[in-house]
């Protein structure tokens, strides 16, 4: 059974900031997003080339990954996607067990 009670509390909608988002075209704001996270991505990456130097780009992104699971994982978002029961459940496992496999 899944749980409704919800421990996460939401600031309210500041409508101010919103409008400028309601302006823009689905696309645009799809746009942006993405901008946001390959920022996002990008910083993450430049810190952790500096901290391995050594590594290939490739182990970088495992790295990358790895940096972006762990930080997650201890605001438990996505621990709380991956417990959401689903059709088939041993075929799907969750984001995590998904993310553990690929990183380890």
């Amino acid at each position: 059974m899944i749980n409704t009670q919800s421990d996460y509390r939401f600031d309210p909608i500041d409508f101010v900031e919103m409008r400028p988002w309601a302006l823009l075209a689905p696309t645009q704001r799809l746009e942006t997003m993405l901008n946001a996270r390959e920022l996002a991505v990008g910083l993450i990456r430049g810190q952790m080339s500096k901290r391995y130097p050594a590594l290939s780009w490739a182990e970088l992104n495992l790295k990358v990954l790895q940096e972006i699971v762990e930080s997650t994982a201890k605001t438990g978002f996505f621990r709380k996607f991956a417990e959401i029961p689903r059709e088939n459940s041993a075929q799907k496992p969750g984001f995590l067990a998904f993310c553990s496999r690929v990183i380890v």
